[in-house]
């Protein structure tokens, strides 16, 4: 039954009607943990494309949710999720919780699956978090990691590896910035 569902959502979506495809998986029975999951992630993730951030948040939240009922050990997916919504919270100003699942993902992440691409974007998420706190040494170590697994995994011309090039070029120029450069001049 859930990929009947997966199948009839995938491809709704492949003729682009988002509206349709958000009310076919909120329709999804709740069966099995890891479809009813998968059906919510989908579900925040086309609201968060139509700007609808709370309705994001929810679904998420419930994905989440439903990915714990699953019980799977050591679950990336599960893990990632929590990126996911870790990033809409921060996105909708709910820094203290988004910023402590995203630093509880990448810890676990980090733990258990250190090479793998979906670390390069939590790890990129909390670097740049950092890097808006003005945690330029942190952020440069989260960066740092993002940008290795990148080009461990992808082509150099990959647009993750320029991306994750630029901003680790991004945060060693603030960290190499003097500090009296930027101070400013004292008034005459």
């Amino acid at each position: 039954l859930g990929e009947t569902y997966r199948l009839a959502g995938n491809l709704v979506l492949a003729e682009s009607n988002q509206r349709e495809a958000i009310e076919l998986l909120q329709t999804i029975p709740e069966v099995d943990p890891t479809y009813t999951a998968m059906a919510r992630h989908f579900w925040g993730e086309l609201n968060h494309d139509l700007g609808r951030l709370q309705d994001a948040e929810e679904a998420l939240r419930e994905s989440v949710r439903w990915r714990a009922k699953a019980e799977i050990p050591n679950d990336l997916e599960g893990m990632y999720l929590e990126v996911r919504l870790a990033n809409l919270l921060l996105a909708a100003g709910k820094a203290s919780e988004g910023e402590k699942r995203l630093n509880d993902a990448v810890k676990q992440m980090g733990a258990l699956f250190p090479k793998h691409p979906y670390f390069a974007d939590a790890s990129e998420s909390l670097g740049l978090l950092k890097q808006s706190a003005k945690a330029y040494s942190e952020a440069e170590n989260h960066l740092r990691t993002a940008l290795n697994i990148r080009k461990e995994v992808f082509p150099p011309d990959h647009p993750f590896v320029l991306r994750s090039t630029q901003e680790y070029a991004a945060i060693r120029k603030l960290i190499e910035q003097p500090h009296a450069q930027t101070s400013l001049p004292a008034p005459r």
